[in-house]
């Protein structure tokens, strides 16, 4: 007699259990995480540049002429920078011509950020003239330089300071970048010049 193999007196044959085969599941949650960081990066790839000056240290803005030279840069921006003061008058911010055009022993030398006299101080925007033989990333604090060494930096435009009670508002082509009632502390001075910007500053105290 053949003995028969019983399971726990069941009378059932013994079966074999095969071993079940692991899934593993894909990780979707952090591929939208990559994709997600990605578009960040990339979008502050494109727009550092127009918003924060791209680095560039420009040594000698003060110092090179360009007469004689071969343009590599070759744009305008305008500048205009309008003030209500705490009695409630508007004025507009004399930005004079020619600044950037001073002789140097006698010669001509015209600066690589320089105004012409191509607008009224008295009511129309600075027309800054940005040409130079250098590829570098000029900032409107390269221009502030220029012009005697005026002040822009977070929060300061010229004698005009959030800290003693101005309000400031930056807008480029009609777009606010920053508002000191908002979000202060914007490093007006890092801000790229390219061409075709229309710069304004509403500086008013309460």
């Amino acid at each position: 007699m053949k003995k028969q193999d019983r399971v726990g007196g069941t009378g059932e044959k013994a079966e074999s259990k095969k071993p079940k085969a692991s899934v593993v599941a894909f990780p979707w949650k952090w591929v939208g995480v990559g994709a997600v960081a990605l578009i960040i990066i990339l979008s502050v790839i494109v727009l550092r540049p127009q918003l924060s000056g791209g680095g560039s240290t420009n040594p000698n803005v003060p110092e090179e002429c360009i007469e004689g030279k071969t343009l590599t840069i070759d744009f305008d921006v305008s500048l205009h920078i309008f003030i209500t003061d705490d009695h409630r008058v508007n004025y507009t911010q004399l930005i004079p011509n020619g600044i950037g055009t001073d002789p140097v022993d006698g010669q001509t030398c015209t600066r690589q950020l320089h105004t012409g006299n191509d607008y009224n101080t008295s009511y129309q925007a600075a027309r800054i003239h940005v040409q130079s033989p250098n590829d570098w990333n000029f900032t409107l604090g390269d221009f502030f330089v220029m012009w005697n060494n005026q002040t822009l930096g977070p929060d300061k435009v010229l004698s005009f300071w959030l800290s003693s009670g101005w309000r400031i508002v930056f807008k480029v082509n009609g777009a606010i970048l920053a508002d000191t009632d908002t979000n202060p502390g914007y490093h007006y001075e890092t801000f790229r010049l390219i061409p075709d910007q229309d710069i304004v500053f509403y500086v008013s105290h309460p």
